[in-house]
C-alpha cells in the first residue's frame, strides 16, 4: 500500500511539473559554479605573428599583438583574425626547433567533450609538482594548461587527486609540503609509504588559505578552540613558526 502510494506521489509530482528538490539544489549549485569560475572571455584570440619573412612564429592574445604594435616593432597585416609582421629577426623559428605548439591555433571548447558555452582553466600538471621545476621549465606553462568544462574538469581533478595520492605512497613523498623558514628546521619525512600519512605531512593551498582568511576575519569572535585549530594549520605551513598578521 505504502509503496503504490509513493509510486503514484512520485508520477503526480512529474505530471505536475514538479522537480526533486535535490536535483533542482544540484542543478543550481553548478550554474552558480559556472557563473562564478568559468572562463568570462575567450581564451584563445588566435592571433598571429609572422617573421619578417613572412613565415609563422606564433598564434597569442590581442595583449602581446598590442605590446609589439606600441614599440613600433611590428606592423599590422591583417584584421580579422588580428596578425602583424616583425621588423626585425627574431631568434629562431619554431618549426626549426621541432615546437609546432606555437603554430597550431586553437578552439575555445572543452578538450574532452567539445562543450563551447563554458570552460576552465585546467592545468595538467599539479602546481605542487610545477614549483620544484626548472625554472626554463616553469616559463612556457601554457603548454599544460587546456580548457575543460566543468563536468569533465570534476573528472579531471578527481583522477588527478587519485594519481597524486599514488604517488605520493609509491614514491614516500607528502602531497602537500610545509613551507620551512629555516633550512634546519626542514621536516624529514621518514617510515615506509605504509605508515606515513601523506596528507597530513604537509597543509595544502586550499586549507591554508581557508583557515588563514577565517583568522583574520573573524578570529576574535571564535570559540578558543577553533581558533587554536586554524591556528596549528597556518603554523604546521610555517614549520611550527609562531605566526602574525604580517605572514
Amino acid at each position: 500500500m505504502n509503496s503504490s502510494l509513493k509510486l503514484d506521489t512520485k508520477s503526480v509530482s512529474k505530471q505536475n511539473g514538479f522537480k526533486n528538490p535535490r536535483q533542482v539544489s544540484k542543478k543550481a549549485s553548478r550554474q552558480l559554479f559556472i557563473q562564478k569560475f568559468s572562463c568570462k572571455s575567450p581564451v584563445y584570440h588566435n592571433c598571429r605573428i609572422y617573421a619578417n619573412d613572412g613565415r609563422l612564429l606564433c598564434y597569442c592574445d590581442r595583449r602581446k599583438l598590442e605590446w609589439y604594435l606600441r614599440r613600433d616593432l611590428a606592423k599590422l597585416v591583417d584584421d580579422d583574425p588580428p596578425a602583424i609582421m616583425l621588423l626585425f629577426e627574431p631568434k629562431g623559428r619554431p618549426e626549426d626547433e621541432d615546437n609546432d605548439f606555437y603554430i597550431q591555433s586553437k578552439k575555445n571548447i572543452c578538450v574532452g567533450c567539445g562543450e563551447g558555452n563554458h570552460y576552465l582553466r585546467y592545468r595538467v600538471i599539479p602546481s605542487c609538482y610545477i614549483i620544484h621545476f626548472p625554472e626554463h621549465l616553469k616559463s612556457h606553462r601554457s603548454h599544460d594548461i587546456v580548457l575543460l568544462c566543468v563536468d569533465c574538469h570534476e573528472v579531471a581533478h578527481a583522477a588527478a587527486e587519485k594519481y597524486k595520492r599514488r604517488i605520493a605512497g609509491e614514491f614516500g613523498i607528502p602531497l602537500y609540503v610545509r613551507k620551512v623558514v629555516d633550512s634546519n628546521q626542514a621536516p624529514m619525512i621518514s617510515g615506509s609509504s605504509e605508515s606515513t600519512n601523506f596528507e597530513d605531512s604537509g597543509v595544502s593551498p586550499l586549507q591554508l588559505r581557508t583557515a588563514a582568511k577565517a583568522l583574520l576575519r573573524h578570529g576574535p569572535d571564535m570559540p578558543p578552540c577553533r581558533r587554536d585549530e586554524l591556528t596549528q594549520i597556518v603554523m604546521r605551513y610555517y614549520g611550527g613558526r609562531e605566526v602574525s598578521k604580517k605572514i
